[in-house]
């Protein structure tokens, strides 16, 4: 647990953890007042649940460049994929969007800001990033992969920020217009999303290593066969269990709207 990336990689994740479930929370119960159903109670369990999905969305970035500065430092390799920096540089751009070309080494359709890169990764606009020329090509990430999926996680991750100020800024006046909660139902698995499109980065980025530096993912490949119906189990196993859990989610806010109705 406590190797040199757990803190950023923990606070990362608790507070996208806290993103998606408050999002998700909030969206199911905008919906629900949307269609009339218990407003009074769907309302207050929005109020509650944006609170804590806003409160992290809004923290979010400053845990995110601190794990964009940390693995500068420990993955150099990861955070060149990312941002598909192909050439070692000073005053390096992030670019919003594009896509890699592997050939020509350039990204092609992106926008590009120029210094950003070094500012996010060092502090400084005109900091030297290590770029993936300083690799073997052999050691270089599956570039497209970890590029697209860091955009997708920065875009909704951005989109969750921004929304979570109009919350709290409808919040404070103590009225929630019916767009906004449209929004919130968009929402609802935006933040799954996100956290899937991080992983990805997190796990492609560190190829072609499994222990990063030291032994390759190839060479840690177990030689016992039949391990893919241990693969198959599993994945029945998850998709039994995430049935389950929505069957009971949904029979329980059912329970709760229709008590509520009787109560009122």
């Amino acid at each position: 647990m406590f190797n040199r990336a757990w803190l950023h990689e923990s606070i990362h994740m608790q507070l996208a953890a806290l993103q998606a479930v408050g999002f998700a929370v909030g969206g199911i119960h905008a919906a629900l007042y949307l269609r009339n159903r218990t407003k009074d109670l769907n309302l207050k369990a929005v109020k509650i649940a944006m609170v804590f999905g806003a409160a992290a969305s809004l923290a979010q970035p400053f845990a995110g460049h601190f794990a964009g500065q940390s693995i500068a430092e420990l993955q150099p390799a990861k955070l060149a994929a990312m941002e598909s920096h192909f050439a070692t540089s000073r005053h390096a751009p992030v670019y919003l969007g594009g896509i890699p070309n592997m050939e020509k080494q350039t990204v092609e359709w992106g926008i590009a800001i120029p210094g950003l890169l070094s500012l996010l990764a060092h502090n400084e606009l005109n900091a030297e990033v290590k770029g993936l020329d300083q690799f073997p090509r052999e050691n270089w990430p599956p570039v497209l992969v970890c590029h697209v999926a860091f955009q997708v996680m920065v875009a909704i991750g951005t989109a969750m920020a921004m929304l979570g100020g109009v919350f709290f800024w409808f919040l404070s006046r103590g009225d929630f217009p019916r767009w906004f909660l449209r929004l919130l139902v968009l929402f609802i698995p935006l933040g799954a999303v996100a956290i899937e499109a991080g992983w990805i980065v997190t796990e492609v980025g560190r190829q072609p290593w499994i222990i990063y530096g030291i032994v390759r993912t190839r060479d840690a490949v177990t030689p016992v066969p039949g391990m893919v119906y241990h693969f198959y189990l599993f994945v029945a196993l998850y998709l039994g269990l995430a049935a389950a859990t929505l069957w009971l989610l949904r029979r329980q806010i059912l329970a709760v709207q229709k008590g509520e109705a009787r109560a009122l």
